[in-house]
């Protein structure tokens, strides 16, 4: 499966919403559109705290890059907590689609941002990451 990722304005059929806010269930089809597999873009969402801490919180932080290690370590616990009750389900999911994902959040492409974190889980379980879809 191809992987990308690209901001929350692309609108095409292979979009994933990985938003804390607006994360949903979407549907991804293989090449002769007969079999698909239900997923949810919530298991790649971070949490509300996560991204409002690191908007606008963690005062203890001084820089930026403070606040990317900590956001990172946070998101990496959090997949581990989500994939230790659903690695079968993700699996199946990348084997399953066979064709593109994108995967989409509202972050500007090149700032730091989940779905550049996202995707190596899902590289990890056979996707084939392409790159940051242009706009």
């Amino acid at each position: 499966m191809e992987l990308w990722t690209a901001q929350y304005n692309y609108g095409g059929p292979d979009r994933l919403d990985i938003t804390y806010k607006t994360a949903d269930m979407s549907t991804c089809y293989s090449n002769d559109l007969s079999q698909y597999f239900n997923f949810y873009g919530q298991w790649l969402a971070p949490t509300e705290d996560m991204v409002k801490g690191y908007k606008w919180g963690w005062k203890d932080l001084k820089t930026v890059n403070e606040k990317q290690i900590r956001y990172t370590h946070m998101y990496n616990k959090l997949m581990a907590e989500r994939w230790a009750k659903h690695v079968q389900e993700m699996h199946d999911f990348v084997q399953l689609c066979p064709t593109s994902m994108t995967i989409v959040c509202y972050c500007k492409s090149g700032d730091f941002c989940h779905r550049q974190l996202a995707h190596q889980y899902l590289t990890q379980l056979g996707a084939t990451y392409m790159g940051e879809r242009k706009l």
